[in-house]
């Protein structure tokens, strides 16, 4: 199979052993996309979409729509580890008997910037567009020219942020340990992981990946002596020690030092200590902060823009000691004293929440 490789792939259709079928949801789709020099694979056979995941380092945006049998559907994960900077647009089947916070956990799973879901109902298919932070875009539509139109939409404004990569530059620093942040961390960690059950209807305490929200705990950082260290990816902060922490240089793009990279959320905290001389801690985590402005506009998780929202919000260079509700993500805490904790409360985010990113339905 000789896919081109420009700066779109279009995949959909069933693929299995004995050669799959094309899909005409998907064909409708992709004609109401203008989707110029795109790869465009409808169907086949299962070995053909192997290759495909291989050769995902071709392409900056993939949308990936193709069905698998149950047990094969774990590819898809592999789409990101191929290519951790391209925008995925992934897709899954669901019922009624499927949780929302299921959802989410399989749109984590697999790295995805945005999802597709095809609900089915009674033999009848609808759509919707959602994505791991639990915003959606779109509701159910049984129309699929619509929804492919505001696919392209949707993932045309995403896509349209900046990722800073991450890029290891030596060995693993020592961690000064600050027992106290340390402290106010865990206990962080804990009172948000129950308002993030709460919000998505789990009554038990979520100790485990399959529930968990991207920085589902808080995305912890602080500076010592002129460095910075943040939590480093998939953490769980409610047992965070000075080990759970990487060290990372002052300037943009993101270098750390060690194996495991830090929270992907790294670049904004960067550019925010850069901003703010008198900050030594952030915290982040997807609950939002009882009285906190909110940002304006909408920013995916771990986009450098995110940062200049806060900055319009707190514009003073000197500004310590605040807090901001950021739009369809969560909050963020700027300390120079952690003893600014002591007032604050928080509240569920709603999810799943609607986004009106102009014009997505």
């Amino acid at each position: 199979m000789g896919l081109h490789s420009g700066d779109t792939l279009f995949v959909c259709g069933t693929y299995d052993d004995q050669g799959g079928r094309p899909s005409k949801i998907g064909k409708t789709m992709f004609e109401q996309m203008h989707l110029p020099d795109t790869a465009l694979q409808n169907g086949g056979y299962f070995g053909d979409l192997e290759d495909v995941v291989k050769s995902a380092w071709k392409w900056k945006k993939i949308y990936w729509l193709a069905k698998v049998d149950e047990e094969r559907r774990s590819l898809s994960k592999r789409i990101k580890v191929v290519n951790e900077m391209a925008f995925l647009a992934g897709s899954m089947r669901t019922d009624a008997a499927l949780s929302f916070a299921d959802r989410i956990h399989y749109a984590l799973e697999r790295g995805a910037n945005l999802m597709v879901e095809f609900y089915e109902d009674e033999g009848r298919y609808q759509g919707r567009l959602f994505d791991p932070l639990g915003n959606i875009f779109t509701e159910y539509l049984s129309d699929f020219a619509v929804l492919g139109s505001a696919l392209e939409r949707t993932a045309h404004y995403l896509s349209g942020f900046t990722k800073v990569p991450a890029t290891k530059v030596g060995e693993r620093k020592m961690v000064p340990v600050d027992e106290a942040f340390l402290r106010v961390v865990r206990s962080y960690a804990m009172k948000s992981h129950a308002k993030i059950a709460e919000a998505i209807g789990i009554k038990q305490p979520m100790g485990n990946a399959s529930f968990r929200f991207r920085c589902q705990e808080g995305f912890p950082s602080f500076r010592e002596e002129e460095s910075i260290y943040v939590s480093r990816r998939h953490l769980d902060k409610r047992t965070a020690g000075a080990d759970g922490f990487v060290a990372v240089e002052r300037d943009l793009p993101v270098k750390y030092y060690g194996d495991v990279p830090p929270s992907v959320d790294t670049a904004i905290q960067v550019r925010l200590y850069q901003w703010y001389p008198y900050a030594k801690y952030m915290i982040h985590g997807h609950v939002n902060i009882v009285g906190a402005p909110m940002t304006a506009r909408f920013v995916p998780c771990g986009r450098i823009e995110e940062a200049q929202e806060i900055i319009s919000l707190f514009p003073d260079r000197e500004a310590k000691d605040f807090a901001v509700n950021l739009k369809g993500h969560g909050s963020l805490i700027v300390m120079e004293d952690l003893s600014f904790m002591e007032k604050i409360r928080y509240y569920p985010r709603r999810i799943p929440q609607y986004q009106d990113i102009g014009g997505a339905v």
